[in-house]
Parts: structure tokens; C-alpha cells; sequence
């Protein structure tokens, strides 16, 4: 006798949350922060636009487990979708596709039937929208984050700061062989200070500089001078830097055997109608990515897999894949300023 589709899913789903916690936790990933463009508009459920929106999703999150960077298309006009992810350079293959399958799910919970997002985890980000926006450096929204502990001297150390990123982005975007990726570690006998800076790669080498300049500047705009550690996260790039190590020195490993994904939201509970709150995050020393590898793979194919099998039970039993709450309340578009922390 079949097991009712309420009961078997809400089983699904319970142990493809607890893989999903497994995961996060060994691989300490971290939500960071989402925005959407009100202007661009809403789509509807059952609409064109969210079948191509679901196909680009799955196209990316499969992607994933083979490349650190990826972009799609799907549709035409009015009906198209492009979509774009970024992983850390650093971080492993099987970790880089979790973290944009659980960025996939969060942002559509977060802004239902929103035809623009952007959403940033600290090991990666995706963003989709009905325009065209591949091979442009944008950079707005952004959002920042700094350490609430100050440096003791702190002229000497924003000197450093300054020198060592100007230094870095250039390298990140006019050397070839880094792949619009770096990490670096310089001494300057005061102080150790860690940094990485990354740019999405359909950017022109001019276009990395401009975003990653960007970022730069909003560190001294946004209050983050002399401080421990800073975080800014742009559409095409992300800078952060640390007095402690909080990246990957060794190479990731490479990809584990390709797991096909067919992704589609669950029915997910109404978001709250207030802004999500700004949070600090944990302290880059508690951040740097694990390195298990097997671990990783084993909890991803398991989740995965549930995922799979839960969401064509549903398809099987005729309910839609979209069938996100209509009614659910619309989130403002999010100023600049939130992003500081305090």
C-alpha cells in the first residue's frame, strides 16, 4: 500500500534537512545577505518565466559540481532567464555545489516570484534576473561587514590594508593564470593579514578592477578602517580580509563523480514581512571551509537524492513545483546601509 505523499514528504524532507545541516556545519557555511530589484517585477507560478527560472536553477546547481563558476540562459524576451553562480576559489567541488543548491532554495523562501535577486553566502553567490546582465560589472546592491575589534595601530595597519589590495586587485584582474581568484598572506612584522578578492569570470580584466576598486572604496565608506577583519560583497565581486587565516591554503580537491540535479522548490512557509535582520558573522577564524571531502560527498548525494525523489513524488501526484504562497508578503527592497554591523 503506497505511503500517503503528505507523510512520505514531510520524511523527505526532514532527512534532506538534516544532510543539509550535516553539510553547513562541516563545511561552515554561512548566509550573508539577499536583495532584489523591486523595479524588475514579479513573475507568476505556473507562468513560462518559472519554468525557465526552475530549468536555470538546475542547469547551475549541477554545474556546480564541476566548476566554480558558471552562467545560463533560458527563454526568450519577456520570458527569459539568466542566472549566474560563483564559488569561492578556495573551497571544494562537492561543497560548492551544496552551498548553491541551499543559496537556490533560500533565495526563492526569502523573495517568492521576485524576477531579480542576488543572494550571498560566505562560500558563494547566485543571482538571476530577467535582463541580461553577464560580462558587466555591477556594483549595486552591495553589502558590508566588518569586526567590532579594532587594530592597536591602526594608520600603520590601514596603510597595509590599502597597499596590499590595490597590489591584489590588480593581479586579480590583469593576470590570467589566477582566474580572477586570489588568496594572499602578507607580514609586515605588526601584523598578519590574509586576504582574498574574486571576480565573476565573463568580467573583461578592466571590469574585475572596476568592481574589485569598488570594493575597496567602500571599505573606508562604510566604516571598516582598522578593523580586525571586513567583508564586502558586490554582484561581480567579493573582497574580504583578516589578521587570521579564514580561507583554504591548499588546492581543493577535484570533483567528485557528477550527480545529475533536477531542482524545483518544495512549498516553503511564508517569509516574515520585516527585512531580515543584519548579522555579524562568525569570526574568520572559525570560517575557513573543511577540507572532508568524503564527508561532503556522501551527506550532498544523500541529500540530493531525497530531494530528487521527493519532488517527483509531488510532480507524480499533480502538485506544481512553483506552488510557492501567493499571499505571502513582499519584502522592501533593502537599503545599502543595512549591511553594517556594528
Amino acid at each position: 500500500m503506497p505511503i500517503p505523499l503528505h507523510v512520505s514528504s514531510s520524511i523527505l524532507l526532514l532527512l534532506f534537512s538534516s544532510s543539509l545541516q550535516l553539510v553547513i556545519a562541516d563545511s561552515s557555511l554561512t548566509f550573508v545577505y539577499h536583495f532584489y530589484i523591486e523595479e524588475r517585477g514579479t513573475y507568476t507560478s505556473n507562468s513560462i518565466f518559472a519554468d525557465n527560472l526552475n530549468q536555470v536553477l538546475s542547469n547551475l546547481t549541477s554545474e556546480a559540481q564541476l566548476s566554480g563558476f558558471n552562467k545560463t540562459s533560458i527563454g526568450f524576451i519577456t520570458d527569459q532567464v539568466n542566472g549566474l553562480y560563483m564559488c569561492r576559489g578556495d573551497v571544494a567541488a562537492d561543497t560548492c555545489q551544496f552551498c548553491i543548491i541551499t543559496a537556490s532554495m533560500k533565495i526563492q523562501a526569502l523573495c517568492p516570484n521576485q524576477k531579480e535577486v542576488v543572494i550571498w553566502y560566505n562560500l558563494c553567490m547566485l543571482r538571476y534576473s530577467d535582463r541580461s546582465f553577464f560580462s558587466t560589472a555591477e556594483t549595486y546592491p552591495s553589502a558590508h561587514w566588518y569586526s567590532n575589534q579594532n587594530v592597536s595601530n591602526m594608520v600603520q595597519f590601514d596603510q597595509l590594508v590599502k597597499s596590499s589590495l590595490e597590489s591584489l586587485a590588480n593581479k586579480t584582474a590583469f593576470d590570467p593564470l589566477t582566474k580572477m581568484y586570489v588568496s594572499n598572506e602578507t607580514n609586515s612584522g605588526s601584523f598578519d593579514l590574509y586576504s582574498l578578492l574574486q571576480c565573476t569570470q565573463d568580467l573583461s580584466p578592466s571590469g574585475c578592477y572596476l568592481c574589485l576598486k569598488n570594493a575597496i572604496s567602500g571599505i573606508q565608506i562604510n566604516g571598516g578602517t582598522g578593523r580586525t577583519w571586513v567583508m564586502e560583497v558586490l554582484p561581480s565581486c567579493i573582497l574580504q580580509y583578516s589578521v587570521a587565516l579564514f580561507y583554504n591554503t591548499a588546492p581543493p580537491p577535484p570533483p567528485p563523480q557528477p550527480i545529475s540535479v533536477v531542482l524545483s522548490p518544495p512549498p516553503l512557509q511564508s517569509p516574515s514581512p520585516v527585512h531580515s535582520p543584519v548579522r555579524a558573522l562568525p569570526s574568520p577564524s572559525s570560517t575557513a571551509p573543511a577540507t572532508n571531502s568524503t564527508n561532503h560527498a556522501a551527506a550532498l548525494f544523500l541529500a540530493v537524492g531525497l530531494l530528487f525523489y521527493c519532488l517527483r513524488r509531488k510532480r507524480k501526484d499533480g502538485l506544481k513545483p512553483n506552488d510557492v504562497s501567493r499571499n505571502a508578503p513582499t519584502k522592501k527592497n533593502a537599503s545599502k546601509d543595512e549591511g553594517n554591523v556594528k
